[in-house]
């Protein structure tokens, strides 16, 4: 059987394919509970549902290195459709990732490790048919009203969380968005109308990273990235890239992380210095992250003097702050094994950061409980933590939903502490 042959290639056992699926589950926010004795049934002929032979492959793919389709399991079933790749349409894919997460989106559904990045490399302009022959020409009005709808998603998304408007933006993408990428349109006005298309579709990336549908998001920041460069905008190619770094370091994938903001940090030359710095400190962090602690802080004091000069980054969706700079240096220097950096960079970003950034207000909060409880600091921690209950109530965020898991899972040795039981009663209420 192809499985077999695979697991044999990838010098795994039913044990360890299974545990690995059961992670690769986890990071799409599927709880699987398979075991060896799963793996066996699957080697003797058993069909899994889907998307679990996606999330084989996967697996697969990154234990050999290159690409394993869910079809070279021979998991699928004879008669399901199998499902292919990102379109090389984008207002196709537009419309297939704004559907409900069924069977027909099982590929799209699995966050996959083994990313193109040769446009990173330096391949960045990739110009797209400016039309379709003989279409009718776009209303003069449709690149404005576009354009407005970004900061209303933007700031629903930063003070309610990604659940809050995650499907509303889809459905925006998919029937206002798609329709107008065929239209004719002067090409100034086009390229407005695809830099402005490209951000509201990393944003809907972001809206689902946050809300823990990470295959999903994948695939829009990979569509966003084509329309950045179709319209030749490397301030939001590079920004999206650094999204996907972020995404990656969340899932634990260290390497691929460094990887991508590493490639992105490579066009900083051509950028102006407060996009320089969002790079560079993503760049620093995903260093550290990978034990390179001397090489992380070298480029972590690079960004400082760049940040040192300004101007910031004000963008709607790249705006990079103060309050988010040292929110980076904190996870650098939490990577690097500094605690009590961390924490101090922490309490400054919080002490600077906007009222409106409800989420990473409360994230932040979430991490330094963690942080002050890691140090020995129980009081510290309550204090931190009972700030991130007074914004988690208002938020639709699945990594806010792991938050509050994981700071009940931590507080739960010192319930008969009555600050800690103070906190865990209060989340639950």
């Amino acid at each position: 059987m192809r499985l077999r042959a695979l697991l044999r290639e990838a010098n795994m056992t039913a044990g360890h394919l299974s545990r690995a699926v059961n992670q690769a589950g986890g990071e799409v926010d599927l709880a699987l509970h398979y075991d060896r004795t799963s793996v066996s049934h699957w080697l003797s002929g058993t069909r899994p549902p889907e998307p679990v032979p996606s999330l084989v492959a996967e697996v697969l793919s990154r234990a050999l290195g290159r690409q394993v389709t869910a079809a070279d399991t021979g998991l699928l079933n004879g008669n399901a459709p199998v499902a292919t790749r990102q379109s090389d349409d984008l207002g196709l894919s537009l419309v297939r990732l704004a559907r409900p997460p069924t069977k027909e989106l099982a590929d799209s559904s699995v966050y996959t490790t083994l990313l193109e990045l040769d446009a990173a490399e330096g391949n960045f302009a990739v110009p797209l048919a400016p039309s379709v022959p003989h279409a009718r020409e776009a209303e003069p009005t449709s690149v404005p009203a576009t354009e407005l709808m970004l900061p209303v998603f933007a700031r629903i998304d930063m003070a309610f969380g990604g659940g809050a408007a995650r499907q509303a933006l889809s459905s925006y993408l998919a029937v206002d968005i798609t329709p107008r990428l065929v239209l004719r349109m002067p090409p100034g006005r086009r390229d407005r109308f695809l830099r402005t298309a490209s951000r509201l579709t990393y944003l809907a990336g972001y809206m689902h990273f946050d809300d823990n549908m990470n295959g999903i998001g994948q695939s829009y920041y990979q569509t966003a990235v084509r329309m950045a460069a179709a319209s030749a905008d490397l301030r939001t190619y590079t920004t999206v890239l650094r999204a996907m770094s972020i995404q990656a370091l969340h899932l634990g994938h260290r390497s691929l992380a460094l990887d991508i903001a590493e490639a992105a940090a490579r066009h900083n030359t051509d950028l102006p210095p407060g996009q320089a710095v969002l790079l560079t400190s993503q760049w620093a962090l995903t260093l550290a992250a990978n034990g390179q602690r001397r090489k992380a802080f070298a480029e972590l004091r690079r960004a400082e003097q760049t940040f040192a000069r300004g101007p910031l980054s004000t963008g709607t969706i790249d705006d990079f702050h103060a309050a988010a700079f040292a929110h980076q240096s904190a996870e650098t220097f939490a990577y690097a094994g500094e605690p009590a950096r961390a924490i101090r960079e922490l309490t400054s970003s919080l002490r600077q950061r906007p009222a409106d950034e409800r989420r990473a207000r409360a994230l932040i909060n979430a991490r330094l409980g963690g942080l002050q409880l890691d140090q020995g600091h129980l009081e510290q921690a309550c204090a931190a933590w009972h700030l991130f209950l007074d914004d988690q109530a208002h938020l639709r965020s699945g990594r806010i939903a792991s938050a509050l898991a994981e700071m009940r899972s931590r507080l739960r040795p010192f319930r008969q502490q009555p600050v800690a039981r103070e906190v865990l009663n209060r989340s639950h209420s």
